[in-house]
């Protein structure tokens, strides 16, 4: 049986954590166990990766948690990074927690119980539990930063001090330390994406390749850019010649700049593509990837606006080429991760 300390405290840490709740639609894939899928979820930006995954009670792998790997919003399917215990089935609770992946749910719930333990289950603890509760029901629901795990502890101080409560607020007190040194100095972030672009051909002769443009729009009054980031993906490739094909030389850009500046003096790289990369098989169609730039575009994409993006020759000579005659990309999206306080 769990302990009413534990339950009460752990669903007042998790309620503070979490960004999203809802039960499974489907069934997920097997035997991986490492999908589950919330129709719910559809045509929903992806607020997923980074975070983590909780299974809910009463079902097989409860409490268990794993980092989002990847999350499809044209079906609601969400890979987490390495399998669960169990198959995830149709009508499984869970939760997405704004903490990073790798365990830290857990190893925090650990703690709490052991913290809870220690507590006597006299009536008075029973009261100032559900004391605790009833104050941190009010908090936010899904921090972004050590503020909330301040909150907790200031929203706990003011509970009757008798010796039986004051163990449980040192408990809770020493619970929402754990918090804000779990959450660190992790920033808050937001997607913005392109509407699809339903096919866009690269050839074996250098030229300028237009993306779809992104609107950034609704980023929080006073936010601090810490760091943003160009993202390109697509849903299939497809290669229709006899021969293998791919980038045939290194250092191809993808580049990004608001709808004001100018070719070859405002644009910045988001993406640099190596060598050989994009590779599709000869005469085949390939899934699609994701590729997260790893240059920071803050210097150009630094608030709402609407950014421009392209593979550019006439200005900046780095065009995408491709070995054989033509590529082909499908459903194509870009967009930006804007990480900020």
């Amino acid at each position: 049986m769990v302990d009413k300390h534990y339950a009460l405290a752990r669903e007042a840490i998790l309620e503070a954590l979490t960004s999203y709740s809802g039960a499974t639609t489907a069934d997920g894939a097997t035997p991986g166990n490492n999908t589950l899928i919330d129709s719910n979820l559809i045509g929903k930006n992806d607020f997923l990766s980074g975070k983590a995954i909780l299974i809910g009670s009463g079902v097989d792998a409860a409490w268990e948690d794993k980092g989002v790997d990847s999350f499809d919003n044209l079906t609601g399917e969400i890979t987490v990074s390495a399998g669960f215990s169990a198959q995830i089935k149709k009508g499984t609770p869970f939760r997405v927690l704004n903490v990073s992946p790798g365990g830290l749910v857990t190893a925090l719930l650990n703690a709490v119980k052991a913290k809870t333990d220690t507590l006597p289950a006299t009536p008075a603890n029973e009261a100032t539990s559900l004391l605790i509760k009833a104050k941190t029901d009010t908090l936010p629901a899904t921090p972004a930063n050590e503020a909330t795990s301040l909150l907790i502890k200031a929203k706990t101080d003011n509970l009757p001090a008798t010796p039986a409560d004051e163990a449980t607020v040192n408990a809770v007190g020493a619970v929402a330390t754990a918090i804000q040194t779990a959450l660190g100095r992790k920033y808050s972030f937001m997607d913005f994406w392109s509407a699809p672009e339903d096919k866009l051909t690269i050839t074996n002769t250098p030229g300028d390749i237009t993306f779809p443009d992104i609107v950034v729009s609704g980023l929080p009054l006073g936010a601090t850019l810490k760091r943003v980031v160009l993202i390109m993906t697509c849903r299939a490739i497809e290669e229709d010649s006899a021969a293998a094909n791919y980038i045939n030389a290194a250092s191809k850009t993808l580049r990004i700049m608001k709808d004001t500046g100018a070719w070859g003096t405002n644009d910045v790289v988001g993406i640099t593509f190596s060598n050989a990369s994009l590779y599709c098989a000869a005469s085949s169609k390939e899934a699609g990837p994701v590729i997260i730039g790893a240059h920071d575009v803050k210097a150009e994409v630094d608030g709402d606006a609407t950014y421009e993006v392209q593979s550019n020759q006439t200005n900046r000579t780095d065009a995408i080429v491709v070995l054989a005659a033509s590529m082909y990309l499908y459903d194509v999206q870009v967009g930006v991760r804007i990480f900020f306080e």
